[in-house]
This record gives C-alpha cells, sequence and structure tokens, in this order.
C-alpha cells in the first residue's frame, strides 16, 4: 500500500485529514506523491464522498483535477 493512502486509527487518509481541516491546497501534491483521489477506506468513504459530505465544491473541483 502506498504510504499517502495508508489509514490511520481513525480509518482516515492523508488525503481526506486535509480535507477535513480545509487545507486543500496541500492536495495537488498528495496526488502526485501517489494519493488516489478514489481511494475507499474500510468504511466505503472515498475523497469524493467526504468532500460531498462537507459540502465543499473547492474540493470536489480539485478531486476532478487529480
Amino acid at each position: 500500500m502506498r504510504p499517502y493512502n495508508q489509514e490511520n486509527r481513525f480509518g482516515t487518509t492523508p488525503v481526506m485529514d486535509a480535507m477535513e481541516k480545509g487545507c486543500d491546497a496541500i492536495l495537488p501534491t498528495l496526488f502526485k506523491r501517489g494519493a488516489l483521489p478514489d481511494y475507499e477506506n474500510k468504511n466505503g468513504i472515498t475523497p469524493l464522498i467526504l468532500a460531498t459530505r462537507l459540502a465543499s465544491k473547492a474540493l470536489i473541483a480539485a478531486l476532478g483535477r487529480a
């Protein structure tokens, strides 16, 4: 497994953590380093699902560019 897709004990990945904390500027770097924009965690959550839950058009757009 790529380290940028590894889940922490809460089941979130670095991409998901960045999204939840509003650090969307780091997303392109994470994707360039191998994070998968469509990675599904053990709870069945993907970054797109999370962005939708957060109601963030900017995050959804960032995922579309990945």
